[in-house]
């Protein structure tokens, strides 16, 4: 916990409210089926094929990442979008691609899926 000299957390009549900014982004952060919606001949699916660690990202609207072609590839969950509002723009590149499969969604969401398996980028 940072502290500055002479000030407690509960200073004055109020306490310090201290907010939590996430400072990288994990599985939870994403609309994991973004890409599983899609149908396999989307353009999606070639894009994220081509990907790989290290690739660069590009925003193009809140909480949606392109690649260099300017297809979207991953979308920020709905909390991400929040958390991240001031700085999504700065996310750049991959660090790792997950594989996930249909029947890792939930029962509920399986019948919106349009292929079986694809890639989520985790940057």
């Amino acid at each position: 916990m940072t502290r500055i000299k002479g000030l407690s957390p509960t200073h004055g009549r109020h306490p310090i409210r201290r907010r939590v900014v996430p400072s990288r982004l994990g599985l939870k952060d994403f609309f994991l089926d973004y890409a599983g919606r899609q149908p396999p001949k989307s353009p999606v699916h070639a894009a994220l094929t081509a990907l790989q660690p290290g690739s660069a990202l590009f925003p193009k609207q809140p909480g949606e990442l392109a690649d260099a072609a300017g297809v979207t590839v991953v979308l920020l969950s709905q909390t991400a979008r929040q958390n991240w509002a001031a700085r999504w723009q700065r996310i750049e590149k991959i660090t790792a691609l997950a594989r996930r499969y249909a029947e890792d969604s939930a029962p509920e969401y399986q019948a919106r899926l349009r292929c079986e398996q694809w890639e989520v980028p985790v940057v």
